[in-house]
């Protein structure tokens, strides 16, 4: 469990008045301890204990090494403790391209079923009209993938990637203005936020970047590589607009490699329900969009840009 940051700057600060030396009742644990209960109440003592044990180990270096169990090196006076963030970012280099593909998408994926389940919920309970089925949200989907589209000459999705090597896009879901939005994933401020979430620094990481590594502004995406959007889909219940977005992620994910034809690294994770909706006077719409262009797979080509995979 990651701590708020009032416990762990609690931590850091009696570690910063009293060093490294045993945590105990007569110079600070309890009121460590009292902290922690205070912002997890259901907690019990034993947990809190716990907790603040582990945390201060993360923060003070070795000082009984004549306690190391007989299965581990033992270190010396002074050494990183094993929880210590020098420690863990060595075993986290060795460990993370072995297990985070393995549990990041098994994760993801019981997170959103989690979310999906609750946004149902609501919405049975509290909206003013049925939401779609899954078998609708398949069929706008499909029908947005594969009927003509005016707006991108004529022609569907598949016709475009099909005959088009040059055509590439992106494809999204906002409540706000496409001025506002449609190339908003672009930039370090694009970041979609998990349900439950608000705005705190949160950096987006563009896909899509000059050579350099520096970011493409939206106004440049316009003006001097093409991009332009369209609308595909209106609901005013976010939960229906994010699965109609997710199901179109979904159809190209596996069958265009990032950076071929699609500007999208994984599907949709942002929010699945907004409690406004459901309001009598909500003026609510979301809008799912695709935006395209058709100069980038050139332009990638010539390396003046390039994917941030």
């Amino acid at each position: 469990m990651t701590l708020p940051k009032v416990i762990t700057n609690a931590v850091s600060a009696w570690h910063d008045q009293n060093g490294d030396v045993p945590c105990t009742a007569d110079n600070g644990k309890i009121e460590l301890m009292e902290l922690f209960r205070r912002l997890f109440p259901r907690k019990t003592n034993v947990q809190a204990d716990f907790a603040i044990k582990y945390q201060v180990r993360r923060v003070r270096a070795i000082i009984q090494p004549e306690s190391t169990r007989n299965q581990f090196v033992k270190k010396v006076i002074g050494d990183p403790t094993s929880e210590s963030s020098t420690e863990m970012k060595l075993r986290n280099a060795i460990s993370n391209p072995i297990w985070n593909p393995i549990w990041n998408p098994i994760n993801a994926a019981r997170r959103k079923e989690e979310l999906n389940a609750a946004a149902l919920a609501f919405y049975q309970v509290n909206g003013d009209h049925p939401i779609l089925s899954p078998e609708e949200v398949q069929a706008k989907a499909w029908k947005i993938i594969s009927e003509i589209i005016p707006e991108l000459a004529g022609l569907t999705l598949k016709q475009l990637l099909t005959l088009n090597y040059n055509f590439t896009f992106y494809a999204g879901e906002t409540k706000r203005t496409l001025y506002d939005e449609a190339l908003r994933w672009l930039t370090e401020r694009g970041a979609n936020l998990p349900e439950g979430q608000q705005y705190n620094g949160q950096s987006n990481r563009p896909v899509l970047l000059w050579n350099d590594g520096s970011t493409i502004t939206m106004k440049t995406a316009i003006e001097q590589h093409g991009f332009q959007s369209v609308v595909v889909y209106e609901s005013t219940y976010l939960f229906d607009a994010t699965r109609v977005e997710d199901a179109i992620q979904t159809y190209f994910q596996d069958r265009l490699p990032l950076g071929t034809h699609k500007l999208w690294r994984c599907v949709a994770k942002g929010r699945h329900h907004d409690e406004n909706d459901c309001l009598e006077n909500s003026i609510n719409v979301y809008k799912v969009f695709i935006t395209y262009s058709r100069q980038v797979q050139e332009k990638l080509r010539l390396r003046e840009l390039k994917i941030n995979y």
